[in-house]
């Protein structure tokens, strides 16, 4: 109790609820969700997060990270990545983060949730998890008795290389009065053994409205379910201004931007009301869809998949970093492989060197003109004779103009 006391001295209020910050105030995602109250939020720094979160017995919590690239939930393959399974409260809203290797024997591997009302899965990616049923993401509704619906919300969120040893292989909607909107996603490479390779969407009565999205390469088929795709790249004939062909990502398997001349770039919609009316479904059917500001996609309509297309046409549109970062490498700890991210506001010469704990340097990465823009570079471990070096503590440091800064990693072998 009292080092709960203490942790809730350093938690700042803002509104109704409390923000705690982990690791700051919370030394693990799952403390600062065991000390939260209803309407709290769980705001996660950059790093990789080992942890099987079992959520607490308090609603209405938000649980969000800094980034989807740079936020991240292992769960080792070793259980559920997030699982109410007490399945009495649910968060409201899950964003910015990457949830991944997750296992589960049961249901949903990445997310499992048995709930009520809505939730928000936002700016997130659900990658290489494994289940029964749902490897990616499971919800299930339990709505046939209070006859509450479940609304699951998926807006810029690639779900990708997940399985399932029966169905849904990257999202698995099921029970009752439970309905899905999802809206600029990538769901691609993900595999079930009995269908719903993609999503499987629920039984009779539950459905899923798809808008801007993408759907490739998930087997045995994309979806399964009662879906209405509007604006994407599905084969499901139903919808409208639905195409399918291949999309053509920079890499099929783990970068799923688009490349100059995908059939994806500028064919969504900015705006689309859907009347649904006809089909008897449960709960309270939306009429808009979608409703996107113009300055939030580039060309001449959003693009379908999470992630809008950037071409050299489109740096007016304030698309450089506006001050230097040096990011958390990832994985880490690493063995034997690790990659770091940089950000340059201006054009200018680079040095990234590596150091070992003795202040000596061991490789020296980047030593050049760079322009400005988001940079990585990969580091495998070795010297610069291309030597391997021993497991230990490293160092690494960047210096751009008058900007310097370090930061430690760590190499397991």
């Amino acid at each position: 109790m009292k080092k709960i006391a203490i942790l809730l001295l350093f938690i700042t209020t803002f509104g109704f609820g409390t923000i705690i910050n982990v690791p700051d105030d919370a030394w693990s995602i799952q403390n600062g969700i065991d000390i939260a109250n209803n309407g709290d939020t769980i705001l996660v720094r950059n790093g990789l997060y080992i942890e099987n979160i079992n959520w607490s017995m308090t609603d209405n919590i938000c649980l969000i990270g800094s980034n989807m690239d740079s936020t991240i939930i292992d769960g080792g393959n070793n259980g559920k990545v997030i699982d109410n399974s007490d399945e009495t409260s649910h968060p409201i809203e899950i964003s910015n983060l990457t949830i991944q290797n997750g296992m589960s024997t049961g249901k949903g591997g990445g997310i499992s949730l048995k709930m009520v009302g809505d939730l928000l899965l936002k700016n997130i990616r659900v990658n290489n998890n494994h289940a029964q049923i749902g490897g990616g993401i499971y919800i299930e509704g339990e709505g046939s008795e209070s006859f509450i619906p479940t609304v699951v919300h998926f807006e810029n969120a690639i779900i990708s290389n997940n399985s399932a040893e029966n169905y849904g292989g990257g999202v698995s909607l099921s029970g009752d009065v439970i309905s899905s909107i999802i809206k600029n996603v990538t769901v691609v490479n993900n595999f079930a053994t009995n269908g719903g390779g993609g999503i499987q969407s629920g039984s009779l009565g539950d459905y899923a409205i798809i808008v801007n999205s993408i759907f490739w390469n998930n087997q045995p088929t994309n979806v399964d379910g009662m879906v209405f795709p509007y604006y994407s790249n599905i084969d499901i004939p139903n919808g409208s201004n639905n195409i399918f062909t291949d999309p053509l990502f920079v890499n099929d398997s783990t970068n799923f931007n688009l490349l100059d001349g995908s059939p994806c770039i500028d064919e969504g919609t900015e705006f689309l009301v859907v009347d649904l009316s006809t089909y008897m479904l449960p709960g309270t059917v939306p009429d808009t869809i979608i409703n996107i500001n113009d300055e939030d996609y580039y060309g001449l309509a959003p693009d379908m998949g999470a992630i809008e297309y950037q071409s050299i046409l489109h740096l007016d549109r304030d698309l450089l970093p506006k001050q230097y970062i040096l990011h958390q490498n990832y994985p880490n700890p690493f063995n034997p492989v690790t990659s770091l991210w940089y950000d340059l506001s201006e054009d200018g010469l680079v040095n990234i060197t590596i150091y070992d704990m003795m202040g000596r340097v061991v490789k020296t990465l980047v030593n050049s003109s760079q322009t400005a823009g988001y940079k990585s570079i990969r580091w495998n471990a070795t010297n610069d004779r291309n030597e391997p070096v021993s497991a230990g503590l490293y160092l690494y440091t960047i210096q751009a103009g008058e900007f310097r800064q370090t930061k430690k990693m760590v190499l397991l072998k």
